[in-house]
């Protein structure tokens, strides 16, 4: 009876330590679990990433904007005005001036440049470095700003060889634009040659 008695009692003694151990390991394994819940700066971290993906795509979104608006505008360029422009240059004795229609590919003041270079009005090196479409006196005008190359090639003409670079270049882009008058500028200061200064605007030339 004792030794019944003895045996019954270490089997419950066992079974209460086994359920302790059970008890001691889920303690540990939810302790294990909040400390990674817990851990520090990993929330930060994840609201740090998501921040940072919105502003990509923010930033990605305002980059398309740009493109389009730039797309759009180019566009719009390219309906107001017609790709046919008509080129203005000396004829051969120098007396007068020939023109010509020319067909563009798209209507832009680079490929209105490129048809007077085609034509010998000015030379390659010339750049257009601004030009600006605006009401000035309740007049349509264009404001050209041209790179050095210009000044010095009209400067190297006599009077009648600038008279008819200076005409072409006006008549053909005031014919461009349709516009009433322009203005030739230099790395944006005023145009001198060795025989005129061009400070204003001027109409078309005959």
């Amino acid at each position: 009876m004792k030794k019944r008695l003895l045996l019954s009692m270490l089997f419950l003694a066992g079974i209460l330590c086994l359920a302790g151990c059970d008890q001691t390991k889920s303690n540990e394994v939810n302790a294990s679990e909040q400390e990674e819940s817990e851990t520090p700066g990993q929330g930060d971290q994840e609201e740090e990433d998501l921040d940072d993906q919105e502003e990509d795509s923010q930033e990605e979104e305002g980059q398309d904007q740009e493109k389009q608006g730039s797309d759009q505008s180019e566009a719009d360029d390219s309906e107001q005005h017609s790709p046919n422009i008509t080129v203005y240059y000396s004829n051969e004795d120098a007396t007068a001036f020939d023109s010509e229609e020319i067909q563009m590919g798209s209507f832009s003041a680079e490929n209105i440049l490129n048809a007077l270079v085609d034509k010998g009005v000015v030379t390659a090196d010339v750049k257009i470095l601004s030009l600006e479409v605006k009401e000035t006196d309740g007049k349509d005008s264009i404001e050209i700003d041209f790179n050095n190359a210009f000044a010095s090639y009209i400067s190297s003409m006599g009077t009648t060889g600038e008279y008819y670079i200076m005409g072409g270049v006006c008549n053909t882009f005031l014919d461009a634009y349709e516009c009433d008058q322009i203005k030739i500028t230099v790395e944006g200061g005023t145009l001198e040659t060795g025989h005129a200064e061009y400070p204003g605007y001027m109409t078309q030339f005959s």
